[in-house]
């Protein structure tokens, strides 16, 4: 809609600038409807249209009370009056509710961190709030709100509750519900939340509210970088087969096959503790610069890889766990995602780290799912790379550079990257046992 105060019976204004526009719409993938021309946005003015040359007009009934009002009101659409109204929004709650939210969630991360509920849990939690949300209810309680915007500190979590689980964008109420919690949370939680929030509501097709949301925080994370970037460009966010709202919905399907840290490692006691006995081991190592000792590991890994196309399997539980251990910790985890010799990543050391996954303790898995997703993206297998970085709560350092590429695999191939420093990191370890 075009608003101009000048004569009405004129020619209409800026049409080259609105033909360019169109053009340049229509060029990006959108479609253009129509747009209409009408000199004063109040009722009794006369609107025409820009493209129907037969010379649509008419009179604007009160914007208020419009069908298309509405309409728009009906499905949830709230109409702002100002750039400066949408902003407002995004206000923060007063600094005593901020405090006193803030010690809650404390408390509530200190609880999970204690006793940690498996994602699927949270995500019904959250899904349950969005519920009372579209009845008309948002959390009240200190405790309700506290332990929804604790959840957001695993980047999992942060990422699954984007969409519902059947469904291809989210509902308003689920943005108005991060909306609540943004305006109330700590800085570290509301970091999180303005990047959901601008990724809903750029799913939503609403691009003013997103790009505003991703100004509302100093240190930018990639959810925004990447809202940001093709707000600007006009990017659909469905277009190029849907690659960036295809992530999202893959972590939300991935929500009850994902394993939480931390809540299983009884399993496997002997091994949890073979294991941290291990990693002690290649700490010493590693802080007396015993690279001899170092490459050793990196050797037996190279060795049990070349093995398993013949059948190798673990004989024992130390045996396991020294191979654990190794991917698990740096500086050998980083050598050990390459072949010895510049070559690609085999098929079999993937393999290896998918047994090693299945097998782990959970408070080293997130490392071996980082190793797995790396070796899939390297041969070209990015549906299984992406189940990899999904598949442990919360990820790694490692799987959270691999889920960005995921995410944005316009980004460059940071698989190529990863890889140099893996070889390079060999190198030093190979030329540091041969001193």
């Amino acid at each position: 809609m075009v608003s101009h105060l000048d004569d009405a019976d004129a020619e209409l204004p800026l049409r080259a600038e609105i033909d360019a526009l169109a053009s340049a719409i229509t060029e990006a993938g959108h479609r253009v409807r129509a747009v209409f021309f009408v000199p004063e946005f109040r009722e009794g003015s006369w609107w025409r249209s820009y493209y129907d040359r037969s010379g649509t007009a008419g009179i604007m009934p009160d914007p208020t009370a419009s069908l298309v009002a509405l309409a728009s009101a009906d499905s949830g659409v709230t109409i702002q009056p100002s750039r400066q109204a949408i902003e407002d929004l995004f206000r923060l709650a007063s600094t005593d509710e901020q405090e006193r939210i803030a010690r809650a969630t404390r408390i509530a991360a200190a609880r999970e961190q204690e006793t940690p509920e498996p994602l699927a849990k949270r995500i019904e939690a959250f899904d349950a709030a969005v519920a009372a949300a579209i009845d008309g209810e948002l959390p009240s309680s200190d405790e309700e709100i506290a332990n929804l915007i604790a959840s957001f500190s695993s980047p999992l979590f942060r990422d699954a509750c984007v969409l519902p689980a059947h469904g291809r964008h989210p509902e308003r109420q689920r943005v108005q519900l991060l909306l609540h919690l943004y305006r109330l949370a700590p800085l570290p939680e509301r970091r999180e939340i303005s990047a959901v929030l601008a990724v809903g509501y750029y799913l939503l097709g609403e691009y003013l509210y997103a790009e505003i949301a991703t100004r509302q925080v100093t240190i930018p994370t990639l959810h925004a970088a990447i809202v940001a970037r093709n707000v600007q460009r006009a990017i659909n966010p469905y277009a190029h087969r849907g690659s960036f709202a295809e992530y999202f919905r893959s972590t939300r399907s991935a929500v009850e096959r994902t394993r939480t840290v931390g809540s299983e490692s009884e399993r496997h006691p002997r091994l949890l503790t073979l294991v941290d006995e291990a990693k002690r081991q290649i700490r010493a190592e590693r802080d007396h610069g015993d690279r001899r000792a170092l490459n050793d590991r990196v050797n037996r890994v190279d060795a049990v890889v070349k093995a398993w196309s013949a059948g190798w399997r673990a004989q024992s539980d130390e045996e396991l766990a020294a191979l654990v251990a190794a991917v698990a910790s740096a500086p050998v985890g980083l050598a050990v995602l390459v072949p010895p010799a510049g070559l690609a990543t085999e098929g079999s050391r993937a393999m290896l780290f998918r047994y090693l996954l299945e097998v782990s303790p959970l408070d080293y898995a997130s490392d071996v799912a980082a190793a797995l997703a790396f070796a899939e993206y390297a041969q070209g297998n990015f549906e299984a790379g992406r189940a990899a970085t999904l598949a442990i709560d919360p990820p790694s350092p490692l799987s959270e550079k691999m889920r960005a590429r995921a995410l944005d695999p316009s980004g460059g191939d940071l698989t190529v990257i990863i890889a140099n420093l893996a070889r390079t990191e060999r190198r030093n370890l190979l030329h540091g046992a041969a001193d």
